[in-house]
């Protein structure tokens, strides 16, 4: 072609070498930055899955909203109460809401 390769790097003054290395600073800044948000974002849904991991493992051990516990003991009158009490607050809640499969068909 009509370029010769007399130069392999095109001679950069320093005005041009000082923009570059300016150029490179920010890119650099923008890349922690966004490093560092995906920490967050990835420590934020670490903590939200181990909180909802414990919920439903308290959903799962009978534990209601708001502590107590539902089965307790290990008579089978305690846990046939507990969870016939649970069947007929779970017909409540879906009714209620509106939301949930309407059990009453069930009776």
């Amino acid at each position: 072609g009509a370029m010769g390769k007399s130069r392999s790097m095109p001679e950069l003054d320093s005005a041009e070498m000082e923009k570059l290395r300016e150029e490179m600073e920010a890119k650099d800044a923008r890349i922690k930055a966004v490093e560092s948000e995906l920490v967050n974002n990835a420590q934020a849904s670490a903590r939200e899955i181990s909180e909802l991991k414990l919920r439903l493992f308290e959903m799962e051990m009978g534990v209601d909203d708001d502590g107590s516990v539902l089965l307790h003991g290990s008579d089978d009158d305690n846990i046939s109460e507990a969870s016939s009490a649970l069947m007929s607050a779970g017909e409540m809640s879906a009714t209620l809401d509106g939301t949930g499969t309407d059990f009453s068909f069930m009776s």
